[in-house]
């Protein structure tokens, strides 16, 4: 009896070894609050890794130090990657696969067989799907799984009605990674298996400013001036649905809180 609980109940934690969760962090405290909740129960170790600069190169508050306090009761699982040199001699796309490559210094007590998940922070897939990557990699001898997930813009209830889809995080062992890079494994992300309907792409969220300031910091924005007509003329081209089952529960459970926040589209 007691072999056969140890076989149901620990033998598929030994064989599966530790999840981690890694990401970089810009300033979505409110996406970093719905990431935390959805995934707490079935990761081991989140990897935040924040920069003093932008992908573009500007200056960068750490915000995650600053707000740790709201994250209180994930702080035993965060390990916080802080990149504190700066990097005038990058370009910008050199810049951001900095900042990514940077999850490996989260990951020094990895073992082989553990589980990385490599994400911008706005993917997050479905949680009672992370129990599947090892068993989909080994069927198809591939050396990681990619989480195709549903695209929303501007607001978390706005599905983008051009581009419905899009590849998310990837997922792979540390033996796998150890031999590449985060770079390298989520460049080949749309020549790997996908898991469907495996999560949500949240971007570009939290009203006009926010929209600006990331226009202005990520490697794909501008430095251009943006105009609030524009940002608002963007918004507005995406629909409207209602919040239902489909969502996280965090959504679920703090819808006005979040609408208040400019995050959910009245």
């Amino acid at each position: 009896m007691i072999k056969k609980l140890f076989l149901i109940f620990f033998l598929p934690i030994l064989c599966f070894g530790k999840v981690y969760d890694c990401f970089p962090f810009f300033n979505e405290i409110e996406l970093l609050q719905i990431r935390l909740d959805e995934l707490d129960d079935v990761v081991d170790y989140f990897v935040l890794v924040e920069s003093i600069e932008t992908q573009r190169g500007g200056p960068k508050k750490l915000y995650f130090e600053e707000n740790k306090d709201l994250f209180a009761p994930y702080l035993h699982k965060i390990i916080h990657v802080v990149i504190d040199e700066k990097h005038p001699e990058f370009e910008m796309w050199e810049r951001e696969h900095y900042q990514r490559n940077a999850i490996m210094r989260g990951l020094k007590k990895c073992k082989d067989r553990d589980i990385i998940m490599i994400s911008d922070l706005d993917e997050i897939p479905r949680k009672y799907l992370l129990r599947h990557i090892r068993a989909e990699m080994e069927r198809r001898s591939a050396i990681g799984v990619t989480f195709e997930m549903i695209l929303y813009r501007y607001h978390l209830n706005r599905p983008d009605p051009i581009v419905p889809l899009c590849d998310g995080t990837v997922a792979t062992t540390f033996a796998q990674l150890k031999e590449k890079n985060p770079q390298y494994i989520r460049d080949k992300r749309g020549k790997f298996w996908k898991f469907k309907n495996a999560g949500w792409h949240f971007t570009w969220m939290g009203g006009k400013e926010r929209v600006r300031q990331k226009m202005h910091s990520v490697v794909d924005g501008t430095d251009k001036e943006v105009t609030d007509e524009s940002i608002d003329n963007m918004i507005n081209s995406v629909p409207i649905i209602p919040i239902d089952e489909t969502f996280p529960s965090y959504v679920i459970e703090h819808e006005e809180e979040l609408r208040a926040a400019d995050f959910l589209a009245i």
